[in-house]
């Protein structure tokens, strides 16, 4: 129903960012590791999307690139994998080391992910192998920043890593980072200002 929102971010939310487009506040859940979502107040932004709607609940998912959107929706085809897991193993994982760990029989990498055990993991294996080869899904992980984000999104994406290199979890980098960015930053200057962050907890 909606392909793409572009809007002006108004407010972040556990999981995920409020983003307006023409008076309406969408609540979109993305992965902790997207650039969407450490996007800073007023940023505008584009960011795809993928409605699920139940009987209980209705929920928007967003990506920013569609590579990123295809491969949610590829994994939620895999039999106990829902919307939740699926956004679970992309905060954790990119598109391109989730392709790695099902074409090379790794499910160690996609345990990386909170709520994923080693039984989820050779099921995603299991049934996608064959899907991914198949796909649309280029090899090589699309770089190209057209869906809007900011051209500093990189630097954001190596401080987080940098710090989980460190010990800390995926959420906690992405939370410290995006509360001391500023535009223009370089990674080296905030893994600084995220580290002091991080050190007062």
């Amino acid at each position: 129903m909606f392909r793409y929102i572009r809007g002006i971010v108004t407010g972040r939310m556990e999981g995920g960012i409020i983003l307006e487009n023409n008076g309406i506040g969408y609540e979109i859940s993305m992965p902790l590791s997207s650039a969407a979502f450490l996007a800073q107040p007023e940023e505008r932004i584009t960011v795809y999307t993928f409605l699920a709607v139940r009987e209980d609940a209705v929920s928007l998912y967003g990506f920013d690139r569609h590579e990123e959107l295809e491969m949610f929706m590829l994994l939620t085809t895999v039999s106990g994998i829902g919307n939740k897991a699926a956004l679970s193993i992309l905060s954790a994982l990119s598109v391109q080391e989730v392709k790695k760990a099902v074409l090379f029989d790794d499910p160690g990498a996609l345990t990386r992910a909170q709520g994923i055990g080693k039984k989820s993991a050779s099921r995603i294996i299991l049934e996608l192998k064959d899907k991914i080869k198949e796909s649309s899904l280029s090899v090589e992980e699309n770089t190209e920043t057209s869906s809007g984000i900011s051209p500093d999104a990189g630097a954001r994406e190596d401080a987080i890593s940098a710090l989980m290199a460190l010990g800390y979890i995926r959420g906690e980098a992405s939370d410290a980072v995006a509360s001391v960015y500023t535009e223009g930053a370089k990674a080296e200057e905030l893994i600084r200002s995220a580290l002091k962050q991080l050190s007062r907890f």
